[in-house]
């Protein structure tokens, strides 16, 4: 948090769908790699600035409804509380932005499930919120929407364990399947050469448990190339990402499931401590108005990702596949969901709550 005198600008400084994968690829939703950090707007002498950091660029979603999110919270406030957006920082990734909360150095950033598995509570390897990525548990938006609103104590509590408030979700799509060619089995899977994000321990373990499979770890900005030249064959992600980074048609991935795999989750967390910092009316108008604008992107993110697999699947030469082998896809990520309680990833408590 800092005051700004005058104007500054800042420095560039992450049901038959019920496949194992709920690995949390959601950074991808609107990210391109290279893209500007936006320099910060000019703010009143006197006021407050919250510094939040997005990996999507200028021109996204979230660049608009933050940017307007801002201009309500200066306008709300009188000038007393502001927000200084950092956009598309091309070096930095989640795990920099949980890094630069905890040295002060952000305020806040939207994360997604890869920058949540960074936040994790002191002294533990647990990250309650992933439950909702759990492998195989949510295929749509309306069960995850019901278990989180079963779950919000929990899961802010989680949060505030970890240093942070949520200001509120944004969700990036459905999660697919999309590959160079159909995959019906998990035997089919083991033989792909798919993504894996590092530092993802969603990811880690299900490759684990899968055996036989060929990850390929590489940092998102990488992935566009690995597909072009045939390192990487098949990626978990929203038709969203896929669209926006280019990565399906002729020569990169021409199939993808057509059942969903996972909702891949995001939200926005701000400093737990500088939020204290702030007198009480302006935390008051931080939550309703951060409410408001994660209420909008929650529903523009949505729409965006079903229009962006009916293009794909209509005039991008992506061709849908259906997922068959129910039982062993659902036994699958049974098992890989034990794993991740047995490694003290996810509370079992929790999610067996999750699941009802």
């Amino acid at each position: 948090m800092s005051s700004n005198h005058g104007t500054s600008s800042q420095s560039s400084t992450p049901r038959r769908a019920r496949t194992f994968l709920a690995v949390a690829l959601a950074l991808a939703a609107v990210c391109l790699p290279g893209a500007r950090p936006e320099p910060a707007d000019a703010q009143d002498a006197a006021g407050t600035v919250l510094r939040i950091a997005c990996v999507a660029p200028r021109g996204s979603a979230w660049h608009r409804v933050f940017t307007a999110w801002g201009n309500s919270l200066r306008e709300a406030t009188g000038g007393r509380l502001s927000l200084s957006i950092q956009a598309g920082g091309a070096s930095s990734n989640e795990a920099d932005f949980v890094r630069r909360i905890q040295r002060d150095e952000l305020d806040g950033a939207a994360l997604s499930a890869l920058g949540f598995a960074a936040l994790g509570r002191a002294g533990t390897t647990e990250r309650p919120v992933l439950v909702l990525q759990a492998p195989g548990l949510f295929t749509e938006y309306a069960p995850l929407d019901r278990a989180r609103t079963a779950l919000d104590a929990d899961l802010r509590a989680g949060f505030q364990d970890a240093g942070v408030d949520l200001i509120g979700w944004s969700d990036l799509g459905r999660g697919r399947l999309f590959s160079t060619h159909p995959i019906s089995t998990p035997a089919d899977l083991r033989a792909a050469h798919l993504w894996q994000p590092a530092d993802e321990p969603l990811s880690a373990a299900t490759l684990a448990q899968l055996g036989g499979a060929h990850p390929v770890a590489l940092p998102l900005g990488q992935v566009g190339a690995a597909i072009n030249d045939h390192r990487v064959d098949t990626v978990v992600a929203s038709a969203m990402a896929v669209s926006a980074l280019n990565w399906a048609g002729q020569g990169r991935l021409t199939h993808v499931s057509s059942q969903p795999t996972s909702v891949l989750v995001g939200g926005t967390v701000i400093s737990s401590a500088d939020i204290a910092a702030l007198a009480p009316d302006l935390q008051e108008h931080l939550r309703r108005t951060g409410t408001q604008a994660h209420e909008t992107l929650q529903r523009t993110l949505r729409r965006d990702d079903d229009r962006a697999y009916e293009t794909l699947t209509t005039r991008g030469g992506v061709t849908p596949f259906t997922m068959g082998a129910d039982a062993e896809w659902r036994t699958l990520a049974t098992e890989t969901r034990n794993r991740l309680v047995t490694s003290h990833v996810l509370p079992r408590a929790l999610l067996d709550r999750a699941a009802r």
